[in-house]
C-alpha cells in the first residue's frame, strides 16, 4: 500500500463560461461596420483582385466602385438603361463587365468610365457575368434560359449554351480551367458546360431552385445552394456525386464565397445570417446577424474587408484591422520549402496539432503534487496543509472528499494549533454557501465543532474565525428556510391549478 501511486480525483463540475473560439475571435475582429444607402436593393459585390483591392457594387440601375481604403465613392457607372446585375472584374482589375435587365453585356473600362463593348445576343434579363481565365472571353446566364460563351475582340457568342427549362440565375466558373463553367437554374438543374465542344460535361439535381454555384480552385469539388435551406457539396470528378448537405439556415440561401485561403466558406441567407463554415468537416464556426434578408456578400483578398448587400437597400462594410507583417508572413508560408535548405531543416518546429489530429505522446512519469505525495504515506494532516496552501477551492474540497473515502478526515482535521486551524475556517467560511461544496462542508463544520468545542475562549483570533464561520452557517440556514417556504408556495400554487384544470374538464 505504501508504493500505491494513486493521485487524488479531481472533482470536475459544469463549466460556466466557455471560452471564444479561434474562429469566432477572428471573424469578431470584422468591426466598424459601416452602411452606405444605395438606390436600390443591393444585388451584387466584388472585389478586385489587385491592390489596393476596391470593391464594385452594383444596385439599381448603377455600378459604383469604393475605394477598400476610405469606403469612399470612387467613380460610378451608370450607362445602363434598366436595372444592372452582376459586375465582376477581371482578373487584372482593369475591365468590368455587367449584365442587367436590359439583355446586354456590357464591358467596362475602370480607369475611363467608358462601355467598351456591348455584346447582343439574350432575349431576356441577364443575372450573371464573368470574366474567363483567358481574359478574353466572357460568361453569362440569363433568364431565357441560355448560358452564352463571348468573344470580347469580335463580340460574337461563340456557344449559346441550351439545357435549362427555366431561369438561369447563378454560374461559376470551375476551378482555373478556361474552358469549363457551372450554371444553375430555377429548374433545380445545375449543369457543367465545356466551352471547347460546345456541349453539357455534367448535370446535377440539387432538388430545388437554384441560387448560388461557387467551385472550390481544385475544380474538383462544387457548391451548389438554392431555395431548400441547403448547401450541397459536389464530387465533381467521381461523375457528380454528392459528398455533403449543408442545412444551417431557415431561408434561401442567396450567395455563397470562400476566404482569401478558401479554408472558410461563407453563406448569406433571407433569414438575415452569414454563416461561416470550416471546409474541413463543415460545420458552422462563426455567425452574423444582419437587419435585412443579405442578397450578396464578398471578401476582400486580403482579408481585411467583408461587404456584404441587403434586401432594403443597405451596403455593410465590416473591416478588419490587419496585423504588422501579415501579408508578409502569409506570403512566406506558401512558398515552397527546398530540401537541404535550413527552413527544410526547420519545418514544422511552429506547427501544432489540430482538433482532429492523431498525437503520438511521449509516456513520462507524471509528477505528483505534494498532497499525493502525502496521501501515499499516509499523512493526512500534512496532505490537507499543501492542498490549502493551492488556494484552489476545488482541488481542497476533492481533497477532503478523498479523506471522507479514507476514513481519514478526522485525523486530518484534529490536532491543529492556531496556525494550521485558521487557513481551513478561513476556507470553510469562504465557501460554506457555495452550491457546489455545500454537502460536504456542511458534513466538516459538524466534525470540527466536535473536536475543537472544548478549546474555544483560548485564542481571541479562532474564537472570531469560528463566530464568522457560525454566522455564515445561520445566514444559510435563514436563506434555505425562505427557499422551502417559496416551494411550497409554489407547490400548493401547482396543485390549486391541476385542480381546476381537472374540474374544467370533467364539467366538459
Amino acid at each position: 500500500m505504501a508504493g500505491e501511486r494513486r493521485e487524488v480525483p479531481i472533482r470536475k463540475f459544469p463549466v460556466t463560461t466557455q471560452e471564444a473560439s479561434p474562429d469566432a475571435n477572428y471573424w469578431r475582429q470584422f468591426k466598424f461596420p459601416v452602411l452606405v444607402r444605395q438606390y436600390a436593393a443591393v444585388t451584387g459585390v466584388s472585389f478586385s483582385p489587385q491592390a489596393p483591392h476596391s470593391f464594385a457594387v452594383t444596385s439599381s440601375t448603377r455600378v459604383q466602385l469604393y475605394s477598400a481604403a476610405s469606403h469612399h465613392l470612387l467613380k460610378t457607372f451608370s450607362r445602363f438603361k434598366d436595372v444592372a446585375y452582376s459586375a465582376n472584374f477581371r482578373a487584372d482589375g482593369k475591365l468590368l463587365v455587367a449584365g442587367g435587365a436590359h439583355p446586354l453585356v456590357q464591358i467596362l473600362d475602370v480607369a475611363s468610365g467608358a462601355v467598351l463593348r456591348s455584346l447582343r445576343g439574350h432575349q431576356a434579363e441577364v443575372h450573371v457575368t464573368r470574366f474567363s481565365h483567358e481574359h478574353t472571353k466572357v460568361f453569362s446566364c440569363s433568364d431565357d434560359k441560355s448560358v452564352g460563351y463571348w468573344d470580347i475582340g469580335s463580340d460574337q457568342a461563340i456557344h449559346m449554351f441550351q439545357g435549362h427549362q427555366d431561369y438561369v440565375r447563378c454560374g461559376s466558373l470551375i476551378g482555373s480551367s478556361p474552358s469549363l463553367w457551372a450554371s444553375g437554374s430555377y429548374d433545380h438543374s445545375v449543369i457543367v458546360w465545356d466551352s471547347r465542344s460546345g456541349e453539357r460535361a455534367l448535370a446535377l439535381d440539387h432538388g430545388s431552385p437554384v441560387e448560388a454555384v461557387l467551385s472550390f480552385p481544385s475544380g474538383g469539388v462544387l457548391l451548389t445552394a438554392g431555395s431548400d435551406c441547403q448547401i450541397k457539396v459536389w464530387d465533381i470528378l467521381g461523375g457528380g456525386r454528392m459528398l455533403h448537405s449543408i442545412s444551417n439556415h431557415q431561408k434561401t440561401i442567396t450567395t455563397l464565397a470562400f476566404n482569401d485561403d478558401c479554408s472558410r466558406l461563407i453563406s448569406g441567407s433571407l433569414d438575415q445570417h452569414l454563416k461561416v463554415y470550416d471546409v474541413s468537416d463543415y460545420s458552422v464556426v462563426h455567425s452574423i446577424r444582419y437587419n435585412a434578408p443579405i442578397l450578396c456578400t464578398a471578401l476582400s483578398p486580403d482579408g481585411t474587408h467583408l461587404v456584404t448587400g441587403l434586401s432594403d437597400g443597405m451596403l455593410s462594410i465590416r473591416r478588419r484591422v490587419a496585423k504588422m507583417g501579415e501579408v508578409s508572413v502569409r506570403k512566406s508560408q506558401r512558398k515552397t520549402l527546398r530540401g537541404g535548405t535550413y527552413r527544410y531543416f526547420l519545418r514544422g518546429q511552429n506547427e501544432h496539432a489540430k482538433p482532429d489530429d492523431f498525437v503520438v505522446q511521449r509516456q513520462q512519469s507524471k509528477k505528483l503534487q505534494a498532497y499525493d505525495k502525502f496521501l501515499r504515506h499516509f499523512r493526512y494532516k500534512q496532505a490537507l496543509d499543501a492542498a490549502l496552501e493551492t488556494n484552489d477551492p476545488v482541488i481542497i474540497y476533492s481533497l477532503l472528499e478523498e479523506l471522507g473515502h479514507r476514513r481519514g478526515l478526522r485525523i486530518g482535521l484534529s490536532g491543529r494549533d492556531e496556525v494550521s486551524l485558521m487557513p481551513l475556517l478561513a476556507y470553510l467560511t469562504a465557501n460554506i454557501t457555495d452550491p457546489r461544496f455545500v454537502g460536504l462542508l456542511i458534513d466538516i463544520c459538524h466534525v470540527l465543532f466536535d473536536i475543537y468545542a472544548g478549546v474555544l475562549g483560548q485564542s481571541p483570533p479562532v474564537d472570531a474565525a469560528f463566530n464568522r464561520l457560525h454566522s455564515k452557517i445561520k445566514e444559510e440556514v435563514a436563506t434555505q428556510r425562505r427557499l422551502f417556504e417559496l416551494m411550497g408556495s409554489l407547490d400548493m400554487l401547482i396543485t390549486c391549478s391541476a385542480s381546476a384544470i381537472s374540474r374544467g374538464a370533467s364539467v366538459v
